[in-house]
């Protein structure tokens, strides 16, 4: 029987998930491990989280320097010993240094699973930190500086951390050129003993062995104690608009948002659905507006962004000069008709369908469903999450979206940043 490509294929919304969830257990020491198991092929993501970031370094770039260097030199291998066992076992090794906590990852076939644990351990307790190399990384990182300086883009995200949550907070704080040759090996290995080694997880996905001593004899005979971080004050948000010129510009970086909450708030999986309306995927309505109607930009778009202990909500966009103030009377009229028009039926079925959808794209592969149990652990949520999310979408009314439009997207609460100029 022939496909009838005329008819749409039958759909029903989807009003539940069902995910594969992590097991956990706690090695002899204390260390909590995670596993999401999932052999569809035979490969395996062993996560090291660690818990040290830039809530409790020293000074502004320790913590970034200290994890790019696990990699650079143990007692037993130099970087490029390291980087060849890799290599020949065809694995691959991932550094993220984030603000509310770091990670190192391999990815490598199962049958590699326990060589693989113990370079981790490795990486993690026998690092040197060799001044040769940390000078390479140095060299790198300010190179990048400067470039990244150069572009309207970065500093206006850089700006616009700044005046939410401060220049010292480490949610507003930067690494700057001027931070970077203070930087030594021996403020990094004393970083590294105190802060990196006390407080670390791990997380396996995809074809995990039933076997895992070797975690217990690399990861869970070890221990350390850690000194009580630091308090950061988290000042007062600066609002209003700040505008860097650039007379050489072609272009205007725009920034506009404000401080909102973590994914434990109550009002978060609301507003996550009315950013979505506003500018969370292609056909958004600032999309239709400033990119297709208009013509303004090639790309805009707003974010529900939710860290560890606070969380922001931002638009961003680069326009022509001559357009800058155009774009920021049409981003403020979408706002103003959230606050007052009710939701269309078929627009709001549409970004149901394709909140829904996205959801069930992004738990299709075993890292992906380790990477959905991040999303809630980490925060001091379960599981129950996603079903919320759910519901919420369902349930949330036209008359729903305006009155989370009008108690967040208030004007005078707002930070605007534009870095080029207004032409």
């Amino acid at each position: 029987m022939a496909l009838d490509r005329s008819q749409a294929p039958l759909s029903a919304p989807v009003t539940s998930i069902d995910l594969v969830k992590a097991e956990s257990f706690i090695l002899t020491n204390g260390v909590p491990v995670h596993v999401v198991r999932v052999a569809h092929q035979p490969v395996v993501k062993i996560e090291l989280i660690l818990k040290a970031c830039k809530w409790n370094e020293p000074q502004n770039g320790v913590s970034y320097f200290a994890s790019k260097m696990l990699s650079e030199g143990t007692r037993k291998r130099t970087a490029a010993q390291i980087a060849d066992y890799i290599d020949g076992l065809g694995a691959f090794l991932d550094i993220s240094s984030g603000i509310d906590q770091s990670s190192v990852s391999i990815y490598c076939l199962t049958k590699h699973f326990h060589p693989m644990v113990e370079l981790l351990s490795e990486l993690l307790y026998d690092s040197v930190f060799p001044q040769a190399e940390l000078e390479i990384q140095k060299n790198i990182k300010t190179q990048s500086l400067k470039v990244d300086l150069e572009k309207n883009n970065v500093v206006a995200s850089k700006i616009f951390r700044e005046k939410l949550f401060g220049k010292n907070h480490p949610y507003g704080q930067t690494i700057a050129e001027k931070d970077i040759p203070s930087i030594n090996s021996p403020l990094l290995q004393y970083y590294h003993q105190f802060n990196m080694l006390p407080e670390i997880e791990l997380i396996l996905s995809g074809d995990v062995p039933s076997d895992l001593k070797s975690l217990q004899k690399c990861f869970g005979s070890k221990s350390s104690t850690r000194p009580t971080p630091p308090i950061h004050i988290m000042p007062d948000p600066q609002k209003g608009q700040f505008v860097e010129e650039r007379k050489e510009a072609v272009q205007s970086s725009l920034r506009i948002g404000c401080r909102m909450f973590t994914k434990r708030h109550p009002d978060y999986i609301p507003m996550m659905i009315v950013n979505e309306i506003l500018g969370g995927y292609f056909g958004s309505r600032l999309m239709k507006n400033i990119r297709e109607e208009k013509g303004f930009t090639y790309g805009i778009s707003s974010s529900v962004v939710s860290l560890k202990h606070q969380g922001y909500w931002i638009i961003g966009t680069d326009v022509k000069k001559e357009y800058t103030q155009q774009t920021l009377d049409e981003i403020y009229k979408e706002l103003h008709i959230l606050c007052t028009v009710p939701v269309p039926a078929d627009e709001l079925e549409t970004v149901r369908n394709y909140m829904a959808g996205s959801l069930l794209a992004s738990i299709n592969t075993p890292f992906a469903l380790a990477d959905k149990f991040k999303g809630v652990y980490f925060y001091g949520l379960n599981y129950k999450f996603y079903q919320d999310f759910l519901s919420t979408l369902y349930q949330i009314t036209p008359e729903d979206i305006m009155r989370y439009s009008q108690k967040y997207f208030v004007r005078e609460n707002l930070t605007e940043v534009i870095v080029g100029g207004m032409a």
